[in-house]
């Protein structure tokens, strides 16, 4: 009877300490993807070539930008091993190496934009005439979010090791208001400013950034975050660079890749389809921030059970994750399928684009169902050191992926369902793959251990 009691006090407080880091993380996450749907809304009253152009350029931006953002995730992982073992100073030094790569990215990113965005646009995307000029400003500014982003990221992944994502939350409430407001007096001309259209969306989202940097700058002064350790500069840069180069280049495969070759299909089939991709993408992703959450949650707890030794106390931490994250996902599906009819019209005005949207809604969620446990325990595998592998199994199966997508698209010629289809294929097969593979290591570690 007091075994029993001890493993259900033990499962009581394993959910706790999830939920402590996950929470608030969820509620950042939601925040923000209403934020965005606010700033698609105000774009998708500019034009549909606008939406089209803002959808197709920042979602290849965040793509990039969460591929780079790895690094992050590798500093999630080592500083959370460090506070297992208790080296706080070496968790320091390396919280200082990880913003020092986030502003030299960040810069060459800005600059590599500034000397050939115009010509990627026009190769890639087919832009021309008066929407390439558009569309080169808005990549312009809009790649500076590139390193502030991942100054965000550095700083998140901080918080959460530390059991401290409240000041993610409170950040994120501060800048996303702030966002809002300079989206809407820049694109539309208010307060003695002009009209600048998607240009002002790009000005206004990159003023929202800054404010949140300023804020987590605020929260971490008195830690000393900053300081370098000179005698271990090199020792952490090999660290981090080898711990994330892998996630790096599956987030590029998974993320990037995919994103980029969605958006160059849907393209070519007509600006509707990627208005409605686009369009649905930003709603599902709302659904999805638990999912996120709870994926960088199970993979910090673990992390901190690898450096403590302790492995076997963190082995059913994914599993309980993905519980947490799919309830929450289907409640949000039940809201979001009983507002179906309105929340396309709360983004655009277009009737067209809201009828298609409305079209596709179920389709959409029901794919991204397959997405939840293969985030889950991609996560999970980075958190105990098999991000290799995860890496080498990502190259083959995404690359099956686009092979399906474009099967569906090019020769059976289903459009956007095709596209939809050939996704839902690739995230089974990541689902099964990254669950059979986590099973198989853990048990491993914890026989070696």
């Amino acid at each position: 009877m007091k075994i029993k009691n001890l493993i259900e006090n033990y499962n009581k407080n394993e959910y706790k300490k999830i939920n402590h880091i996950a929470l608030p993380l969820v509620l950042n996450n939601v925040l923000a993807m209403i934020i965005g749907l606010c700033d698609q809304a105000m774009v998708g009253r500019i034009s549909l070539a606008a939406f089209g152009a803002v959808g197709l350029i920042a979602s290849t931006i965040n793509s990039i930008t969460g591929v780079l953002g790895s690094i992050s995730i590798g500093f999630n992982i080592i500083g959370a091993r460090c506070k297992g073992e208790k080296r706080y100073d070496e968790l320091k030094s390396n919280f200082g190496l990880n913003i020092f790569l986030n502003i030299f990215i960040g810069a060459v990113f800005f600059l590599g934009a500034l000397k050939f965005g115009k010509i990627i646009l026009e190769t890639l995307y087919g832009f021309d005439g008066e929407e390439l000029i558009d569309a080169s400003e808005y990549l312009t500014i809009y790649s500076i979010s590139i390193g502030l982003n991942m100054i965000l990221f550095t700083y998140s992944s901080y918080f959460k090791i530390m059991n401290k994502t409240k000041y993610i939350l409170y950040g994120n409430i501060i800048a996303s208001i702030s966002n809002v407001f300079f989206d809407y007096v820049f694109i539309f001309g208010y307060f003695g400013f002009q009209k600048m259209g998607i240009r002002g969306h790009a000005i206004g989202s990159i003023l929202g950034i800054f404010l949140n940097i300023g804020v987590y700058l605020v929260v971490t002064r008195k830690s000393k975050l900053h300081t370098l350790s000179s005698n271990k500069i090199i020792k952490s840069l090999k660290e981090t660079l080898m711990l994330s180069a892998p996630i790096m280049g599956q987030e590029f495969l998974e993320s990037t890749l995919l994103v980029i070759t969605i958006n160059s299909i849907l393209s070519f089939i007509g600006i509707l389809e990627v208005s409605v991709y686009n369009l649905l993408l930003a709603v599902v992703n709302i659904l999805l921030m638990p999912m996120y959450a709870y994926s960088q949650a199970s993979l910090t707890i673990i992390s901190e059970s690898l450096g403590a030794k302790n492995l076997s106390k963190g082995k059913k931490t994914p599993l309980r994750c993905l519980v947490l994250a799919v309830s929450f996902f289907i409640m949000l599906i039940i809201v979001l399928l009983i507002l179906k009819n309105y929340i396309p019209r709360i983004i655009t005005d277009d009737t067209e684009l809201i009828n298609s949207s409305i079209l596709y809604i179920p389709i959409a969620l029901l794919i991204n169902t397959f997405f939840i446990p293969a985030t889950i325990y991609k996560l999970s595998l980075q958190g105990i050191d098999d991000g290799k592998w995860v890496f080498l199994a990502s190259i083959l199966i995404n690359f099956m992926g686009v092979i399906f997508i474009l099967f569906f698209t090019k020769i059976i010629y289903l459009g956007l369902t095709g596209v939809y289809i050939g996704m839902a294929i690739n995230y089974i097969i990541l689902a099964i793959a990254f669950y059979s593979r986590y099973n198989n290591i853990i048990k491993e570690k914890i026989y070696i251990n």
